[in-house]
């Protein structure tokens, strides 16, 4: 299955803000507990700003749908909402973000990926990108993981089922040949933003419907 979006850069207090919101926060220690109490705190803290629903006891819970197993859903007194949301961390370092489209992020650290090598040869003779290695391996992937968690997979999903065929960050064009062994991806607009703060590259992924 091919499928051809967008890829741009923004910077911070230049984002669609109309397409999805996000916030970026730390943690004092590598404990994944409380990471996981921070992205808590800081998902319902965003989606409280958003004027447009009246949130208010908010929970979020783990999806146990055996193809979405793990993706974070948010509730509203016991119901699930029609707000998408998504959370990520590397680190000490906390993602997250909420749109009414299908979203995934992902955030890493710029470093070096060549064990991983092996998931991106497919694509390197297709690509129009000036940067550094490690920042673009990074770059791929922080695509592939947004993606496959836009689609309420992630890691599951499994990233040598995604073929990054065409990036060109000068035209903002991205191809992507991502293998239907899980099915037809309903889809009509595909997106991702992104930026860099302090090393770290910071992937989102919208898919409009």
């Amino acid at each position: 299955m091919i499928i051809k979006g967008s890829i741009h850069s923004f910077s911070l207090g230049k984002q669609n803000k109309n397409l999805f919101k996000f916030s970026i926060g730390s943690s004092r220690t590598d404990k994944k507990e409380d990471c996981r109490k921070i992205t808590r705190r800081m998902i319902c803290n965003l989606v409280k700003k958003d004027k447009r629903y009246k949130y208010k006891k908010i929970d979020i819970r783990n999806s146990d749908n055996e193809y979405r197993l793990g993706q974070p859903i948010l509730y509203s007194d016991g119901v699930e909402s029609k707000l998408k949301i998504s959370i990520s961390h590397d680190n000490r370092i906390c993602f997250v973000a909420c749109s009414d489209s299908c979203i995934g992020i992902d955030t890493s650290q710029i470093r070096s990926f060549k064990k991983y090598e092996y998931l991106f040869r497919d694509c390197i003779e297709q690509i129009n990108v000036c940067v550094s290695s490690d920042y673009f391996y990074t770059l791929l992937w922080t695509i592939k993981e947004s993606f496959t968690k836009s689609i309420g997979m992630g890691l599951k999903f499994g990233f040598n089922s995604i073929v990054v065929k065409n990036l060109d960050l000068l035209k903002n064009e991205i191809i992507l040949e991502v293998s239907d062994k899980f099915g037809t991806i309903e889809h009509s607009s595909l997106a991702f933003y992104y930026f860099t703060l302090n090393n770290y590259i910071f992937m989102i992924c919208i898919i409009c419907n």
